[in-house]
């Protein structure tokens, strides 16, 4: 139908302009208000490599600001990345999760000060590891 045809057209537009999980692209074409066979009709054909989207995403995130890999796990999650998707673009973003964290702290201390207990309950709070979390300790020039 010509419906479904401008829903698929809807659904290529999104996947262009920025990275999707199928969940999320689904939602977005509900919200346009296509049927759901409408809907349905769009992520067959669209054509999406969804381990690509999460990948793309993930990228997105490390580029616009510091993130643990298990904080970029729960951004991807919630934007309705499956399990495996997610392990995809985490196995694939060439992140340095150290740098993510030493990035993290950085920025903490140029917000605001905070002694050397608080960053390091900060940056474990972000989901670092202890390693990741010395790393930034001894690198971001806090006494």
């Amino acid at each position: 139908s010509q419906k479904s045809k401008e829903a698929l057209e809807s659904a290529k537009t999104y996947i262009r302009i920025s990275s999707h999980s199928k969940e999320g692209l689904i939602e977005l074409l509900e919200y346009e208000g296509f049927t759901d066979s409408e809907v349905n009709y769009a992520i067959n054909n669209v054509n999406a490599n969804w381990n690509e989207e999460a990948l793309e995403s993930a990228k997105t995130y490390i580029r616009i600001s510091s993130h643990s890999k298990e904080g970029l796990i729960e951004l991807l999650e919630y934007e309705g990345f499956t399990d495996s998707e997610v392990n995809y673009a985490i196995n694939n973003a060439n992140a340095n999760w150290n740098e993510e964290a030493l990035e993290s702290a950085k920025t903490y201390i140029r917000i605001s000060s905070h002694s050397k207990e608080g960053l390091i309950e900060l940056l474990e709070y972000e989901g670092f590891t202890d390693s990741e979390v010395n790393y930034a300790i001894n690198n971001c020039g806090i006494n």
